[in-house]
């Protein structure tokens, strides 16, 4: 009995002593697949929505989006968003990449990213997209719209 108190209060020493060591608040981020979102929609010359109209160019629930690696097709999960009128495309998070967009056969956009480390959110840092090129061309960002503008 002497020898289970002992080691009770030996436990209870030893937990004192560890918790006083350091007060610092330890912050884990997350070291598992982030993914950023990427709002995007298609606009003619004039200005017209060409997927969210009344009668629309391209119908959206058709559209495939997927990059490419190794000579295969990996699609890309992304939501569509009747509110904002746009495509959500879920995109691991990434300094730059590539993916294409198939608006229907043979009517496809190869899109390339490019973002930066935003340190403004310490401790976890993120990127984020600053410039998107539709076919080697750069597309332009509404923010009263918080979209990609792509032409066609």
């Amino acid at each position: 009995m002497k020898k289970k108190l002992i080691f009770i209060l030996f436990g209870i020493l030893l937990m004192t002593f560890n918790s006083c060591e350091n007060d610092e608040q330890i912050i884990y981020c997350q070291e598992i697949l982030v993914l950023q979102k990427l709002a995007v929609n298609y606009f003619d010359e004039n200005g017209n929505d060409l997927l969210f109209s009344n009668n629309p160019e391209f119908d959206v629930e058709n559209i495939s989006i997927y990059k490419e690696s190794g000579g295969q097709k990996q699609e890309i999960n992304y939501g569509i968003n009747e509110e904002t009128k746009s495509i959500s495309i879920h995109l691991n998070q990434a300094p730059e990449g590539i993916f294409f967009i198939e608006l229907e056969p043979n009517v496809i956009d190869e899109i390339r990213f490019e973002g930066i480390l935003d340190d403004t959110r310490l401790p976890c840092e993120e990127y984020n997209i600053v410039k998107l090129f539709q076919n080697e061309m750069e597309v332009s960002y509404n923010n009263e719209l918080s979209v990609w503008e792509l032409k066609k």
